[in-house]
């Protein structure tokens, strides 16, 4: 699961000593967002989030960024994951 020298801040973001890592679900975890930046004001978006998808909100000079990350099963047919 997750590395034990992983501090937990809650359940769906990590820190490392300056970093910060953005996960989401329950079951096998395939997709991540790390923030270096700990001064970025960042919140993940829950409702598009899931153990393949990550989307995060960052402020930066009161404009909003959207960021997101996707993992795809090379091995999956993608009208099979509907």
């Amino acid at each position: 699961m997750h590395s034990r020298t992983i501090y937990n801040l809650n359940q769906n973001c990590w820190s490392i000593k300056k970093y910060k890592i953005f996960t989401s679900g329950e079951g096998r975890i395939r997709a991540a967002i790390v923030i270096t930046n700990n001064r970025l004001d960042t919140l993940l978006i829950k409702q598009l989030s899931d153990e393949d998808t990550i989307v995060l909100e960052v402020i930066i000079d009161n404009k909003i960024i959207i960021l997101a990350t996707m993992y795809s099963d090379i091995s999956q047919r993608i009208e099979i994951d509907g």
